[in-house]
């Protein structure tokens, strides 16, 4: 209901008198004064309370059960507290909760329509506020997260010189990060123009492994061409889709494929099916995924660069066979495994 809709509730003490409160000045039709025995809870139901004042005695005190029933009809519409001015209602005591648990306002009989229009004014301000620094609190504290994610990427994946350990180590932090229902890694072959699955994660994906797809085919080859995340989701009424890559009988409702960039190249792809908690994938997963692969590809992309030098040395380049250093460090290795032997 917008903010001008609806009444604004004055609810008073029971053994209150609304002259003494109120004067000889009438209140306009959007206020409406009730004492705590007779709350309109239907009102309150159909949202048609706009706000709430209640009055509170010289020590911040109300009637329990009446503010636990006000607050369960209340919903979200302000409720401040007042308390008549020179009864110490607006004084909060140390060490003593409020039924209010926040500073009550002081107001001088006879209440001013006005006054109390400029109070609700300021409270609405205030929600917002509060929402505001709720949210900023909740970015920092994802932010921090991530943070420390990236942090133990860089640490865990710079000095590994395993292709696979390092794409172990990277899907094991962005599965705890991201939680997806499923999860694979696929390693681009430019040359063979083909995408392997190397790695695989969650629901029905055991037996992917080495499954290969052409670099220009499904979600992954969109996202090898585009060199940047690409999320399909599919609409409410559509249900789930289906994907060639993956098996038939992971219906999804969103994937998301981040290529691994290292160098200007397309290392590899990681693909995301939706996500355990939140189900469809949003575009704030698919930058969180990008930046967090980041450093995975610059190691994933040394750790390949050097397995590629030491085969080169152990081959022919004209004819692809093994040469002199690989037959002698294989009989060296040999001679000492019969040594032990």
């Amino acid at each position: 209901m917008p903010p001008g809709g609806g009444r604004t509730l004055l609810i008073l003490a029971d053994d209150a008198e609304p002259r003494r409160l109120l004067g000889d000045r009438a209140l306009p039709a959007s206020f409406a004064t009730v004492p705590w025995g007779r709350l309109p809870e239907e009102e309150l139901k159909d949202g048609l309370i706009r706000a709430a004042f209640y009055q509170v005695d010289g020590r911040g005190r109300c009637p329990a059960d009446g503010l636990r029933r006000l607050r369960r009809l209340a919903g979200a519409i302000p409720l401040l507290p007042f308390g008549l001015e020179g009864n110490g209602a607006g004084a909060r005591r140390p060490g003593r909760r409020t039924a209010a648990r926040r500073r009550v306002v002081e107001l001088a009989p006879p209440l001013a329509p006005g006054l109390l229009e400029a109070l609700l004014e300021r409270e609405r301000h205030v929600a917002a506020l509060r929402r505001r620094v709720r949210r900023t609190l909740v970015d920092a504290r994802d932010q921090r997260a991530m943070l420390r994610t990236l942090v133990a990427l860089v640490r865990e994946t710079g000095n590994e010189l395993d292709p696979h350990r390092v794409i172990d180590r990277a899907m094991e932090r962005v599965h705890a990060f991201l939680r997806p229902r499923a999860w694979i890694f696929l390693l681009a072959d430019p040359a063979r123009g083909v995408l392997t699955v190397e790695r695989t994660g969650g629901e029905g994906t055991a037996g992917m492994l080495g499954k290969q797809i052409a670099i220009s085919e499904g979600t992954p080859g969109r996202a090898v061409r585009r060199k940047r995340p690409l999320l399909v989701v599919a609409a409410r009424a559509a249900g789930a889709l289906s994907f060639p890559e993956l098996p038939p009988r992971l219906a999804a409702r969103s994937v998301l494929a981040v290529p691994l960039l290292s160098r200007g190249r397309v290392i590899g792809v990681v693909e995301a099916v939706d996500r355990a908690c939140a189900k469809r994938l949003s575009p704030g997963d698919a930058r969180l995924l990008s930046l967090l692969l980041e450093p995975v590809a610059v190691a994933l992309d040394n750790a390949l660069l050097l397995r590629r030098s030491e085969e080169l040395s152990i081959t022919d380049d004209l004819t692809k066979l093994y040469n002199s250093r690989y037959l002698n460090a294989t009989l060296r290795r040999e001679v000492e495994r019969s040594k032990r032997y």
